[in-house]
């Protein structure tokens, strides 16, 4: 997909607990500009990124990891990533630095204890989900 992103790393978990996850050529679209993405912000870093959860099929999310009903996820447009250099704030604030300067083009940027969110949707949507 990219020089450090392959499609398995954004593939569903979801057939390791029975689902029939299939990635569709849309899905395949999404998941390559949200990977061009993921790369400027890899090379902005110097360091590898992880990817926690990208893809996941309709029945895994909705009923293995507890998903938003509307999650850019099912749709291949979201990762929940973590970045060797930086804790979850931090990559959120920078992430979101980066979307201000025209660095990065994403929508949607969350903050979890333990990784960051990121997606390609059309509109500007920030959360925080720390405990």
């Amino acid at each position: 997909m990219t020089k450090n992103f392959k499609i398995s790393e954004f593939a569903c978990k979801g057939n390791l607990k029975g689902c029939e996850c299939k990635i569709t050529d849309n899905v395949k679209n999404n998941l390559l500009k949200l990977a061009e993405q993921l790369q400027i912000l890899r090379d902005y870093l110097d360091v590898p990124i992880k990817i926690n959860s990208g893809f996941r099929c309709a029945d895994y999310n909705d009923n293995f990891v507890n998903g938003a009903k509307y999650s850019q996820h099912k749709l291949g447009k979201a990762a929940d990533i973590v970045a060797e250099s930086k804790n979850p704030l931090e990559l959120y604030r920078l992430i979101d630095e980066l979307i201000e300067m025209k660095i990065l083009n994403f929508g949607g940027v969350g903050k979890y204890n333990t990784f960051t969110h990121v997606d390609i949707r059309d509109d500007k949507v920030r959360f925080d989900k720390t405990i």
